[in-house]
């Protein structure tokens, strides 16, 4: 039997007794301005030449995902998580008046 834990809080989720909800979330970069991607492909080619040895060492180097460009996440939450997860999917409110509600 499979058993699934709540990405926020930690708690064991009981299938059998509750729901258990799935986040599912996809992050990559906005494609609005052809224009700019262009000209950015042209600069990060022109670039390309002159650092084709960093190029390799980063390929061979580190893997830690801060410049993937398509990357999907995915996250079981418990029924009081989902609640407030849906109240502020990106904790914008949370986060203000932890910060900035003084």
């Amino acid at each position: 039997m499979i058993h699934y834990s709540c990405d926020m809080c930690g708690k064991v989720i009981q299938t059998e007794e509750e729901l258990r909800y799935v986040v599912k979330i996809e992050v990559y970069p906005a494609d609005d301005v052809e224009e700019e991607n262009e000209e950015f492909d042209a600069l990060k080619d022109d670039l390309a030449e002159f650092n084709l040895e960093d190029d390799k060492e980063q390929e061979e180097g580190s893997d830690d995902g801060d410049d993937m460009e398509y990357k999907t996440l995915r996250f079981d939450l418990c029924p009081e998580c989902h609640k407030a997860y849906v109240r502020d999917p990106l904790f914008v409110k949370s986060y203000r008046s932890r910060f900035f509600d003084n």
